[in-house]
């Protein structure tokens, strides 16, 4: 009898030892997969929460007020309550099934960025009348709009029946888009190593109103995007002393086409060339013109269509780069040897 209770006591003991060593492991395996990822989808009243708690209303001015067809800002806060909108189960499980199985195949060609990515994430979901139905975060919370939710779970039941195309759909029109509002939530965990590299390496200089003499109310048109809160930045061309010309300094924003925008989408991404005044502390506007026509802009950064922002910018490189691992296309158009791009790739390798 006590050689069956010594028996029990070791198969017991070595059975409790492999548990704790494959639960160590699997732990370890941060590269592996999203094992360990923690997914929570916020219910409607933790979402507003997160924007109200953030400052995000407090950031309001007119032409953003009545861009979001709000009378003022206390109209504003009840529509944002009132729109937010519960997750379906189903498309919490959408959701995991993109994500998971976008990283899979990630994993097989890059765990650096697997592993940059592989951060605990939130989800809520809105109506098509807030942020004009455009994807954003707050805090460390990604806000889809409930279009997107819709697509996912009509794409997954799809691919329940081995329509493995309707995966590869969801990846590139889906999946890069979270890609790109995870890199936001980045932006703010690395948020002064973000900053410091749009100074070093892309040129970026960073500017109160202020400092622009008559600047025609460009920063109350601004568009504020909670991706993107602090505005002027100020890029320092440098293909100007290259090519012996006097600096140039251009200021990027999506400015409201006028005073009474009709909606959220009613913006130029502009450029603004700026010169500066004889005590070499302020600046005048020489010029503005779209960033999409402005040659030194496009040579630096390609054509990008969120290009208003150095925040934009990294995000919409960011999705990219993935993409670019899984041979999926994108609409990004950069050249052979866009200095941006290359810059940003070494910059999230050196992330940690």
């Amino acid at each position: 009898m006590t050689s069956i209770y010594v028996y029990s006591l070791i198969v017991f003991f070595i059975v409790s030892i492999l548990y704790i060593i494959i639960r160590y492991c699997r732990k370890s395996k941060t590269i592996e997969g999203f094992e360990e990822f923690q997914y929570k989808f916020l219910k409607p009243l933790e979402a507003y929460h997160v924007i109200n708690n953030s400052g995000y209303f407090n950031n309001f001015n007119t032409s953003n007020i009545r861009a979001r067809l709000c009378a003022n800002v206390t109209d504003c806060r009840y529509k944002y309550k009132k729109e937010l909108v519960l997750i379906d189960p189903m498309e919490e499980e959408a959701i995991k099934w993109v994500i998971n199985n976008m990283i899979n195949r990630l994993k097989q060609c890059n765990t650096k960025l697997v592993s940059l990515l592989n951060i605990p994430i939130k989800f809520a979901k809105f109506t098509l009348k807030l942020e004009d139905n455009m994807p954003h975060t707050h805090d460390d919370v990604i806000f889809l709009p409930e279009s997107t939710y819709n697509k996912l779970w009509s794409l997954h039941q799809q691919t329940m029946n081995y329509n493995n195309d309707k995966l590869d759909y969801a990846i590139k029109n889906y999946g890069s888009t979270i890609i790109h509002e995870l890199t936001h939530i980045l932006q703010r965990k690395y948020e002064d190593r973000f900053i410091n590299f749009y100074q070093q390496q892309w040129y970026f200089d960073k500017i109160e109103p202020s400092a622009i003499q008559k600047h025609n109310n460009i920063f109350d048109r601004a568009r504020l995007n909670p991706d993107g809160i602090d505005m002027g930045w100020v890029w320092v061309n440098p293909y100007s002393k290259q090519h012996k010309h006097p600096q140039e300094y251009y200021l990027l924003m999506a400015t409201f086409k006028n005073d009474h925008p009709k909606y959220l989408g009613d913006v130029d991404n502009n450029v603004y060339k700026l010169e500066k005044t004889i005590n070499n502390y302020q600046y005048r506007i020489a010029n503005a013109e779209l960033i999409s026509n402005n040659i030194p802009l496009l040579t630096f950064f390609g054509k990008v269509s969120n290009n208003y922002h150095p925040n934009e910018i990294s995000a919409e490189y960011m999705s990219h780069y993935a993409m670019k691992m899984l041979d999926i296309p994108t609409e990004i158009d950069l050249n052979n040897n866009c200095m941006a791009y290359n810059s940003f790739v070494q910059f999230i390798k050196s992330l940690k």
